[in-house]
């Protein structure tokens, strides 16, 4: 650790803690992840070269998964091929006499992740304000359709993120260009766990490469979205109407693939939506808002509703279901 200098923390997670340190060869400033073994234990199998090395047998998914298909660090290019992920820049143990701690070193991105980026961006390219959300599509759609194509390749060599979420979408010192990155739960297409009662429960679906693609699409408008963060009101019924071309990559994929299977394929600009032949019943039993947002007013309504449908939490189905059923016993009733 003697070639880098601690800064300042910058966050923690379940897996670990994320600090600023300076490079003292390169001079530049770097972020370290220090992973919690006790908390998070590790799932792959160290090479066997290496347990020698290390001293350990066991390292860090994320670690793994990163040099073998986002790194560069053996080459001699003095900066990482640009593949649309985030680069490992170096990696060791800590042993400060009790335990050992795996560390991991990447850039520090210095304009953040998407998690809240809207006010942040518009700063940063100085747009004007009241920028309609089309207009802001038409500015940010190739970033996303970037990220698309990073996720689709690593589908390709049989593996899901299985972790779409703001916070994982870094923006590089390009504004224009996202990188992918936290890569602690990355798994196989095949892997059992996306059978399992658990990940289920946790409102995902079985088929891992769309869950991976319809949490992207949830995270490019809750970014849109950011940029109007004093009043969505306007983006929100836009939303919920579906007929914008920026709404309807969401309900042409997500909602349809919600109750029935399809291709994970998705175009880059939607065709004409069909959500305007539905019958009132089945669209107010599958997209109004829950029995419970009923009694407010139109506006919190409307709001509460998209933050459900944009958050990537872990809502579990049952829950959902719960709510259609209150709506439909009290909007029919």
């Amino acid at each position: 650790m003697e070639r880098y200098i601690f800064k300042s923390a910058l966050s923690s997670g379940f897996e670990g803690a994320i600090s600023i340190y300076n490079d003292t060869r390169t001079g530049q400033n770097v972020a370290i992840k220090s992973f919690y073994v006790d908390r998070s234990p590790l799932r792959n199998t160290l090479p066997d070269a290496a347990v020698t090395i290390f001293g350990e047998t066991r390292w860090p998914t994320e670690l793994q998964f990163m040099l073998l298909h986002a790194n560069q660090l053996h080459t001699e290019r003095k900066e990482p091929t640009n593949n649309g992920l985030v680069n490992v820049k170096d990696y060791f143990i800590v042993d400060d006499g009790g335990s050992k701690q795996w560390q991991l070193v990447t850039k520090f991105y210095q304009y953040g992740t998407l998690h809240d980026a809207g006010p942040k961006i518009a700063r940063l390219l100085d747009l004007a304000p009241n920028l309609t959300t089309s207009h802001l599509d038409d500015i940010f759609r190739s970033s996303f359709e970037g990220v698309l194509q990073t996720l689709t390749r690593i589908h390709a060599q049989g593996f899901c993120h299985d972790d779409i979420k703001p916070a994982n979408i870094f923006i590089s010192d390009d504004p224009y260009h996202w990188l992918l990155g936290d890569f602690g739960n990355v798994r196989e297409t095949n892997h059992p766990y996306h059978d399992s009662k658990i990940w289920k429960r946790q409102n995902q679906w079985r088929d891992c490469r769309k869950n991976d693609i319809r949490r992207l699409i949830m995270v490019y408008l809750s970014f849109l979205r950011s940029f109007h963060h004093t009043d969505t009101f306007v983006f929100d019924g836009e939303f919920l109407k579906g007929t914008q071309g920026w709404a309807k990559l969401y309900w042409e994929f997500c909602d349809v693939q919600d109750f029935a299977p399809a291709s994970t394929h998705i175009t880059t600009r939607p065709s004409v939506s069909t959500r305007g032949t539905t019958s009132p019943l089945y669209y107010y039993y599958y997209y109004a808002p829950p029995a419970r947002f009923v009694l407010s007013s139109n506006h919190q309504a409307a709001k509460m509703q998209v933050d459900r449908r944009l958050h990537c939490s872990f809502r579990t189905w049952s829950g959902r279901i719960f709510d259609r059923f209150l709506f439909s016993f009290f909007f029919f009733s």
